[in-house]
This record gives structure tokens, sequence and C-alpha cells, in this order.
């Protein structure tokens, strides 16, 4: 069967940028994500003092390998930071590391430390900018005894844009997907994981109750862009609240900040991609049955893409936003195009493509992503704070939630029962056809009526 009889012909995107912002970078400049031999380092320890801040008592030796290449590394090409992925952090303490002294010590506990034997030895390098050539570096990294694996850290970005004022929109998306009326199950025993930019901890729409579990890895607890706060309020906002914001699931949340707190160079957020990958592997032990990702980015990353076949073992259902750069030549992006990942692509209050949506074959469904209104920081609680964003990161937490009312009422079904239920309840969009699958909005409009039903 040919591709064109599976999927409609997908709009062209401009190839001209909209206004003089430059696209976010594939790769963070200067980041690279080093798998240590593990036998390697098991191979150089030497015993000395814990202590406070060090916890493991055990370092790299000085007249190692391992520790000939940190020097080399912090001498000749800028290494400033070492960062273990997968090690276990004592409250309070940090994974990041500086001096060469302590870099010895942590990449000990990227080891020691890591239970798992495929997370062992996983560290994050960051070299100051400017520090000679990446191609270097990275050829230097590659070249070593001591390394198994390196790749640039790829750049990942939440998918959003604001709307300044939310008088715009009075949830008009739930409408859309047909909350109202519709016979909602009872959620609590599906946990759906968050990984964004934190959440405001004191909105009175988003108590202990439903956020059950907060982490944000040594960053500041509070969610400094207001991305991850709306995401959340999309999911699992209280009903019948009286204040005219109301969530889709009576589901609990489980939340991992993920976003660095201080802006790059150009201005933007990115994901602190160690932060990631550590939260991305505490979803698969931690009960979650959905995950919620909106955020994404152009390059791919093996170990990424490896955390996620390990979570579709774990039957966790993955969404991630397809992201928000059509009109600057509708590029892939990751996570939303790994196998086991569902892309999700934004509709307006029209039940047409978002101008900003992505397409691709990799599209799942689509869903409201334009003018959505929910939960913001700020709150207090007399005077709980909204805002409307628009952007793929919003048409995500629609699917999410429905994912997890579809496995509240069907306890034993798999993430591909869950996913096949979900695509043959969507309804098409305008321009699309009933039942066939599209590049722009995948198998369609989630349908949570439908769904239920």
């Amino acid at each position: 069967m040919l591709i064109r009889d599976l999927y409609d012909t997908p709009a062209r995107p401009s190839a001209t940028p909209r206004g003089d912002t430059p696209p976010p970078p594939d790769y963070l400049p200067g980041e690279y994500l080093v798998r240590f031999r593990p036998q390697a380092v098991q191979s150089a320890l030497t015993e000395t003092q814990a202590g406070p801040t060090d916890p493991t008592p055990f370092a790299v030796a000085r007249n190692s390998n391992g520790w000939a290449l940190l020097r080399h590394l912090k001498d000749n090409h800028g290494l400033r930071a070492a960062e273990a992925v997968y090690a276990d952090a004592p409250p309070g303490m940090s994974l990041m590391a500086q001096s060469l002294n302590r870099m010895a010590r942590l990449l000990a506990q990227s080891v020691v430390d890591v239970g798992r034997p495929l997370d062992k030895g996983y560290t994050v390098l960051r070299f100051a900018s400017g520090a000679g050539t990446a191609a270097a570096v990275q050829r230097l990294l590659s070249r070593s005894d001591e390394v198994s694996h390196v790749e640039p850290v790829p750049a990942r970005w939440l998918s959003a844009v604001r709307r300044p004022d939310a008088r715009l929109n009075r949830q008009w998306a739930l409408r859309s997907i047909g909350l109202f009326g519709a016979r909602l199950p009872s959620a609590h025993k599906v946990p759906v994981a968050v990984l964004d930019s934190g959440i405001d901890r004191h909105h009175p729409l988003l108590p202990p109750s439903v956020v059950t579990h907060y982490d944000h890895d040594g960053l500041s607890p509070d969610d400094l862009e207001g991305h991850g706060t709306h995401v959340a309020g999309t999911i699992a906002a209280l009903h019948d609240n009286g204040v005219g914001c109301s969530g889709i699931a009576n589901c609990p949340l489980q939340v991992w900040k993920v976003i660095h707190d201080r802006p790059a160079a150009d201005g933007r957020r990115y994901v602190s991609f160690a932060a990631y990958l550590r939260a991305l592997a505490a979803v698969g032990t931690s009960g979650a049955r959905v995950l919620n990702l909106s955020l994404g980015g152009t390059a791919r990353s093996q170990t990424e893409a490896a955390l996620f076949r390990r979570l579709h073992a774990a039957d966790v259902f993955v969404v991630a936003a397809m992201g928000n750069e059509f009109e600057i030549g509708n590029p892939v992006e990751y996570p939303a195009a790994y196998g086991g990942v569902h892309g999700i692509a934004a509709v307006d209050e029209l039940d047409r493509r978002a101008p900003f949506s992505n397409t691709g074959r990799h599209a799942f469904l689509s869903a409201p992503g334009a003018n959505i209104l929910s939960t913001a920081p700020g709150a207090g609680t007399q005077d709980p704070a909204f805002d409307v964003l628009s952007g793929t990161s919003m048409a995500t937490p629609h699917v999410a939630a429905v994912a997890a009312l579809v496995r509240a009422a069907h306890p034993d079904w798999s993430v591909q029962q869950v996913a096949a239920h979900l695509a043959g309840t969507a309804r098409a969009a305008v321009g699309q056809r009933q039942g066939r699958r599209s590049h722009a909005f995948g198998h369609g409009i989630v349908d949570l009526a439908r769904a239920l039903a």
C-alpha cells in the first residue's frame, strides 16, 4: 500500500522564519553526554574520606587514565563542569562539579552510586564557550578508551506562545473534546507524570491532593516560566471550583522540573538534559501510567531514545508535543518522533490546524492548542491566577488527560490498546476525511466523549 493512500497530503510550510528571532539550535553549545566505561572507572577507584558534600568514599585515582582525561579536557579544551546523570544525591546536595578533584569523585559516583548496570557511567560534560571546536572535543572523547559513548546534548525547549489576556478565552477546548456531558470515571489510581518547568505549589487549584509528587532536582522550586503550571492545570486542576477554570481528569500528578532557571544567551530557557534524563528514568519506576512532555527539539539522542524504549516496556503511555516551528521549516522534533511516543499536534477553535503546529508522519492525534486558558503561577487563595497560552504544548496535556481517563475505565489495557482506542474514536478535523490519518492531524482530534462512550 502506498504512503499516499495512508496519509493526507501535508500543507507546505513557509521557508522563511517569521520576524527576526533566530530558530533555536539543534544542540546546546559546549555540552556532551558521555558514558565512561564502568569497568574502567571501577578499576581506577581509590578509597578516600567521605564528607557532607561528597557522600561516596571513592574517587578516580590521580594516576589513572580517567583522571588524566579529565585534566586534559580541563587544561586544554575548557572543561568547566561535570554532572553525574543517574547517581543519587542526598537532599540538598548537587551532582554538579567544577573543580578537578570534585569531578573525579563525581565520576566515581556515576558508577558506584548507580544500581542499574545500563545507567552506570553517564555524565554530562560542559565546556566554556569558545574553547576549541566541538568536533575536536567530540573526536577526543570518542577515541578515548575510557569512554564507550559520546553525543552532543540535544536542545529541548517548551512549545508554547504567551497570550496576554485571559479574557480571550473561557475553556472552549473542554467543549471541543466533548468533556461536558461525558461520564468521567475516577482516575485516582492513574498517576500522570509531567516533565516541565515546574509548578506553582501554592495554587489553590493544584493542591497536594492533586500534585502528589514534585521533584525540582536542585533547581528552584518555583515555576519561572508558568508553562508547567499551565500544563498541569489542563490535565487535573480541581473541578467545579467556581472560578471558571477546570482540569479534565481527577488524576494525581507527578511533576518533575527539568527546565534551567537561568535563560541561555539567546534568552530561552532550555531543558537541563541531565535532570531530564534522571526524570525519565524515575517515571519508569514511579507508577505513572501516562507521561506528558510538552517540550521538544530538532536533534535526536541515542540515550534519550533508549529511555523511551524502557518506558514503553514499563507500559507508560507517552505523549509529546509536535513542535511550533511549522513556519520556520516544519522540522521533525523529538521526543515526539521516537518510536513508542505519541506526537500531538494543535488545532484552533474552528478545528483547523493551528498555523504554528508542526506536521509529519509521526503525528498521532491533534487537540485544542490555540488560546488555552489554564492555571498560572502567582496565585493567592483569594485570587487564583490564570493565563492563556498557545502551542502544541497546550494540545498535548488534553490528550494526556483523556488517556488517563481511558486507562481508568480500562485498567487492564496496554499502551497499544489505549492508542488504538484513542485513534479509533478521534473525530476528523477540517479538511480531513474521517478515518484517514494525516500529517497535520494524525488520526484526528481527540474526542473524550466518544472514547468513554
